[in-house]
């Protein structure tokens, strides 16, 4: 029987600049390898278009380890996130969706999932995607257009983890990020 407790999280690992529209292709690989159609039931495009695959009611082809198929619906994110990031309109249709389904069939934040918490001897979805999803595509909805650029700055030279970007930054945590932009020079 088929049950949606569970999300979990994938990427094509095929680049998004060999393959910017990649639902058909992944479509007619997966009726290839025989699995009827394609195995996720959500396929988010680089343009943050979500394309729908399976029905949610069907049984997935993304994850048989612990019989996660069963148990989970199953997104993936169209690109290589070994190689490159995910696009802003992923992030922010990947949050939206999240928060639907969420919505629609009680799934907890506990319960999604990263594809390689299941296939341990994959990156899958990618290097460049955290372990704590739920933060990293919030993220793309709370930092302004104007702020990106700064924000991506201060954490790749860890000046700032960016956490509680909203929230309002104490006398000590400027201190530190002063001083460790005076360490960058």
């Amino acid at each position: 029987m088929k049950t949606n407790e569970y999300i979990i999280i994938h990427h094509s690992a095929v680049s998004r600049n060999k393959n910017s529209e990649q639902f058909d292709a992944i479509n007619g690989y997966h009726k290839r390898k025989g699995w009827g159609q394609i195995g996720y039931h959500f396929l988010i495009e680089p343009s943050g278009k979500v394309k729908k695959g399976r029905p949610v009611t069907m049984v997935g082809a993304h994850c048989s380890q612990k019989l996660m198929n069963y148990r989970s619906i199953g997104i993936c994110l169209a690109g290589h996130f070994d190689i490159e990031d995910p696009t802003e309109e992923q992030k922010k249709a990947l949050s939206k969706l999240l928060k639907e389904l969420q919505s629609t069939y009680g799934v907890l934040d506990n319960k999604i999932r990263l594809h390689r918490e299941y296939a341990t001897y994959k990156s899958c979805p990618g290097n460049r995607i955290p372990n704590d999803i739920l933060t990293y595509v919030k993220e793309a909805e709370i930092i302004p257009d104007w702020a990106k650029d700064g924000v991506k700055w201060a954490k790749k030279t860890k000046i700032s983890n960016c956490k509680n970007l909203n929230e309002p930054v104490t006398r000590m945590e400027m201190i530190v990020m002063l001083h460790r932009l005076s360490k960058q020079k």
